[in-house]
Parts: C-alpha cells; structure tokens; sequence
C-alpha cells in the first residue's frame, strides 16, 4: 500500500504491503495484510 509522500522521498520501503486477491468468477476484490494461503475444496 504505496502512499506518494513515501515515494517522493525514496522512502517507499517503510509503507506495508497487502496481498490482494480478484475473483475469476465475479470480480470481487478483497485486500489481505498478511500472507494468504490456497483452500482446496472437496
């Protein structure tokens, strides 16, 4: 989650990063601020 003060100071690695994840199916957007792991289902 980049923020433009950060980066217009080269301070870009100071900001959190998120993992986000779309749905093939609908388009449903959904942010994750820790590391995901896949779910199989049966």
């Amino acid at each position: 989650m980049n923020t433009a003060t950060a980066t217009f100071l080269n301070l870009d690695w100071l900001n959190k990063s998120a993992t986000v994840l779309i749905c093939t199916h609908c388009g449903y957007i959904q942010w994750f601020g820790k590391t995901v792991e896949k779910v199989q289902r049966s």
